[in-house]
């Protein structure tokens, strides 16, 4: 069976549909983020077999444009199928940033369509209003060139705690991001960003980096996956 076959298998309940049904049945108009109707499309049912055996009690964790992150053996453990994301996921594992999560593995589990797992360090979402809070200020550094201070986040009707909360960690990482020539701190704000459990914001979302500047290579073991038969 070669792979496009195996792509448009019928898959019965596929692993990314199974584990982000749940939460996602309450989205306004069964709105799903883009990256879970991408990798559900994409992962064939043997990934999905394979992913499921490696961990039965997987947990969907968050989603974006182009993955599906999950809880796995207290682990974050992303499916992404853009070759750019997995090599920035690789270069931030032998390189690692401040402002990047801690990417502990990056492993190839599919052929043809391509696709990768990065696994991270156990990182916590941001709440909404601490997100809405870094749109807030990513907005006026783009259009205005400057950095609102925090008594006019609070001016402006947010909760003064979570302002505390989040801005100096957010300032702290907007200035080391913005030392970094590989990645764009115009897309740092809102649902791209974590927490780690020291304190520390981190980018969630490695498909953003400057691709002038990033290599898309990846090692031969990132390449192509070595499938028992």
């Amino acid at each position: 069976m070669n792979w496009l076959q195996r792509l448009c298998q019928t898959k019965p309940m596929a692993l990314p549909y199974e584990i982000t049904e749940e939460h996602t049945k309450d989205f306004p108009g069964g709105w799903r983020p883009p990256g879970i109707t991408r990798i559900d499309r994409l992962m064939t049912q043997e990934t999905s077999d394979r992913e499921l055996g490696r961990d039965p009690n997987i947990e969907f964790f968050d989603a974006g444009r182009h993955g599906i992150a999950n809880r796995s053996k207290d682990l974050i453990r992303k499916w992404v199928h853009t070759k750019q994301e997995a090599a920035n996921a690789y270069e931030a594992m032998t390189n690692p940033r401040p402002f990047v999560f801690f990417v502990k593995n990056v492993e190839k589990i599919q052929n043809q369509p391509d696709m990768w797992a990065v696994e991270s360090e156990e990182i916590e979402i941001l709440s909404r209003q601490e997100a809405e809070i870094t749109s807030e200020i990513i907005n006026e550094l783009i259009d205005n060139n400057r950095i609102v201070d925090e008594s006019e986040l609070i001016a402006s009707g947010f909760n003064p705690q979570v302002v505390e909360r989040i801005f100096s960690p957010y300032m702290k990482f907007l200035e080391d991001i913005d030392d970094d020539p590989l990645f764009d701190w115009s897309d740092a704000w809102g649902d791209n960003l974590g927490r780690t459990s020291d304190g520390r914001i981190v980018l969630l979302d490695l498909g953003g980096a400057n691709t002038d500047e990033m290599s898309t290579e990846l090692p031969p073991e990132l390449q192509l996956v070595q499938l028992m038969s």
